[in-house]
């Protein structure tokens, strides 16, 4: 997985190099207190981007599942 730009403030976007089409992603994205900002599931090599702008400064957490 490629995740750029990082740090941002605007957006941020995740991509797969997977070869696979059918594979299943889930993308959590949760603050430093553990509550979930953002959540989303792609197939395939389908980017997601997740609209950051307006998040408080600080440290957030990427989860990247694959096939559950």
């Amino acid at each position: 997985f490629f995740v750029y730009p990082n740090p941002s403030s605007d957006e941020l976007t995740v991509s797969s190099n997977s070869k696979e089409s059918d594979t299943s992603t889930l993308v959590t994205l949760t603050d430093s207190n553990g509550t979930v900002v953002y959540s989303a599931r792609t197939k395939g090599r389908e980017q997601i981007k997740i609209p950051v702008r307006g998040y408080k400064n600080g440290t957030y957490y990427l989860s990247i599942t694959e096939n559950g």
